[in-house]
């Protein structure tokens, strides 16, 4: 096989967006620390990534035309000179119920996160590269909320607090597509993906043998990384139809950080041999977490030569992922706490039993001109959260998207804009699954309005 050097300017080019990507990153992962204040109708995975591809419902794996759609979707996609900088927004709004509760409200927090990606061709090769940051999951709801009457004694409540969670997944990937032929491109990518969680609200222990039930507030934040793999393909049986598929490997996090928080009113109301206990304490937290192996399939019909027309499948492996959430303190500073429980370390687990599932993606772009396109789109993923586990901080129970966008090209630049109405069904727990039964007899709605603007130039 011939050996195809990359010819100097290309290579010159490549060295310098790794600067840029290297140094565009803490910017993407400062600015998408934000709140993102929102559940995808996926889980916590993102409904599309750029502008165009949410404007279709996220139906992007078998024509990933754009450079955010190759990084993020389908590698296959790494064809077309292009460079894309772009970004999100989500608005959220919700009211949540319970026995200490009527409807209490998200206020509407607006969360955003840039994005980036650029795709090059090798000169005359077969071969295409590509790089790019993406977020790929971003969840959270913050409430203020009456603590409900619960812990070990049943009457602990630390009045009104905020209940605030957040998921974030930043994704820094690099790959490649091979044109096999005329009709197939193969693609592959490897990414190190950033997590950040975060928990501040009362906290109930489930799963320790001594603290089970036992109420606390506390305040939670851990981030690290792990490694991720995409394979995809793009194959055209004839003219006007192309097929895709791809396949994302599983990311298993072990976050790191710390807990802090303060049990007093929980100590007080036991009295007795707690009576007099330090309340407040800090450990070191280890937090595992894990996104979902992930398959996508679909289909693109050019129907007219005005018309384009796509559908999807994408399947979730989410009770691999979501089956439970492990945390772990260490080192904790109160010695009081420390004497009773024999350690200066705390492990709990506290139940998720997310299930698989199956999301649903079609859409349609429309050639107005030659320069200006509209589309729209729609997705449906039931949620994977069973109600026994349902809380408010985790209430990514939005099912329904429906998305709608334009774009302008010109012969090299571009700009497209979407929005995405999210919503589902209002969801009740009858007897909470979870110690202490805080939940039990609540009922939580919640909606998100997206935005997204995503520029492009091609080369």
């Amino acid at each position: 096989m011939r050996h195809r050097s990359i010819p100097h300017g290309i290579q010159s080019e490549a060295n310098g967006l790794a600067g840029v990507a290297r140094r565009l990153w803490p910017v993407v992962a400062g600015v998408g620390m934000l709140a993102m204040p929102v559940g995808w109708a996926n889980g916590v995975a993102r409904t599309g990534h750029g502008a165009r591809s949410m404007s279709v419902g996220g139906a992007s794996v078998a024509k990933p035309d754009s450079a955010l759609e190759a990084v993020a979707v389908n590698p296959a996609g790494f064809r077309e000179g292009q460079v894309e900088i772009g970004g999100f927004g989500a608005l959220a709004t919700g009211s949540f119920s319970n026995a200490a509760n009527q409807a209490g409200g998200v206020d509407g927090l607006l969360g955003v996160a840039p994005e980036v990606a650029i795709s090059i061709p090798l000169g005359a090769s077969p071969v295409s590269v590509g790089l790019g940051v993406v977020p790929v999951a971003a969840a959270g709801l913050d409430w203020d909320l009456t603590d409900a009457a619960g812990g070990l004694d049943g009457g602990t409540s630390y009045g009104v607090q905020r209940h605030r969670a957040e998921f974030l997944a930043i994704r820094t990937v690099a790959g490649a597509s091979v044109a096999v032929g005329e009709s197939l491109v193969l693609g592959a990518a490897v990414g190190a993906t950033y997590n950040r969680n975060v928990l501040e609200a009362p906290y109930v222990f489930q799963s320790h043998p001594v603290l089970r039930g036992f109420k606390t507030l506390l305040d939670l934040e851990t981030d690290g990384w792990a490694a991720q793999g995409l394979l995809g393909a793009v194959y055209r049986p004839c003219s006007g139809v192309q097929l895709g598929l791809s396949y994302q490997t599983a990311a298993s996090f072990e976050t790191t950080g710390s807990a802090a928080g303060n049990a007093g009113v929980q100590l007080a109301n036991l009295g007795g041999a707690f009576a007099g206990v330090r309340p407040d304490f800090r450990y070191d937290a280890q937090v595992d977490t894990r996104l979902p192996q992930t398959v996508a399939a679909g289909i693109s019909w050019q129907a007219t030569d005005r018309l384009r027309v796509v559908g999807q499948v994408d399947w979730l492996d989410w009770s691999d992922s979501f089956e439970r959430l492990d945390i772990r303190l260490r080192n904790g500073n109160n010695a009081d706490l420390n004497a009773f429980l024999g350690s200066t370390g705390i492990d709990d687990s506290v139940p998720l039993d997310w299930e698989d599932r199956f999301v649903y993606r079609v859409g349609a772009e429309f050639a107005v001109t030659e320069a200006w396109a509209l589309r729209a789109g729609y997705a449906y993923g039931e949620s994977p959260i069973p109600s026994a586990t349902l809380t408010p901080m985790s209430a990514a129970i939005l099912e329904h998207t429906l998305s709608a966008g334009a774009e302008w090209r010109g012969e090299r630049w571009g700009v497209a804009l979407a929005y995405q109405y999210q919503f589902g069904p209002e969801r009740r727990v009858g007897t909470s699954g979870l110690s202490a039964g805080e939940f039990s007899g609540s009922s939580v709605d919640v909606e998100a309005h997206v935005f997204a603007l995503t520029t492009s130039f091609r080369f």
